[in-house]
């Protein structure tokens, strides 16, 4: 389908529900921000961005705490962006956006409920904002970012990480 030629997007497989997810990308002329599931089971793509919840966050630690019901939206348009399974979802960081700029925002999709959460907004100590690096997230709850590019044009060779309780709380950059 044409709907679904694009490059630099990413995507992935969450076993518990034999279910592939795809967010974003570029179609050679802007960028997407569409999130598109693949459902293995019935061999069907559904795009979930017409259906998608928009939710509040509610953080518990006093480092996020300063802002305690930050609104969810959907990420916007972008490429070059991470994904990678966690939970009953999937952890979102980064990518470079339609306006060119690069973001530094870590969001999780929660497939059961289909809503987005915007995570760590008010933490003290940040990635830059990238595009083009590494996600990883191990053991269900640590999350770590490397390397990749910034909006200057230049290269990051640091480690961040975040442990993260998708439950509900937020614990430490």
């Amino acid at each position: 389908s044409q709907a679904l030629q694009r490059t630099a997007h990413d995507g992935v497989y969450l076993k518990k529900l034999n279910k592939f997810y795809s967010f974003g990308g570029f179609d050679l002329n802007t960028p997407l921000g569409d999130l598109l599931m693949f459902d293995l089971n019935a061999s069907k793509w559904t795009n979930l961005s017409a259906i998608s919840i928009k939710t509040s966050v509610n953080i518990t630690d006093p480092l996020f705490a300063q802002n305690p019901s930050p609104k969810a939206e959907p990420p916007s348009a972008r490429y070059g962006h991470t994904m990678e399974p966690l939970g009953d979802g999937f952890v979102l960081y980064g990518g470079q956006l339609t306006d060119g700029s690069f973001s530094d925002e870590l969001f999780y999709y929660d497939a059961l409920t289909n809503e987005w959460k915007l995570l760590a907004t008010n933490s003290q100590i940040r990635p830059p904002a990238l595009s083009r690096h590494t996600l990883a997230v191990i053991n269900d709850s640590l999350v770590y970012v490397f390397g990749g590019s910034t909006a200057n044009g230049e290269f990051s060779s640091n480690l961040y990480s975040i442990d993260i309780d998708i439950k509900g709380k937020y614990l430490s950059m």
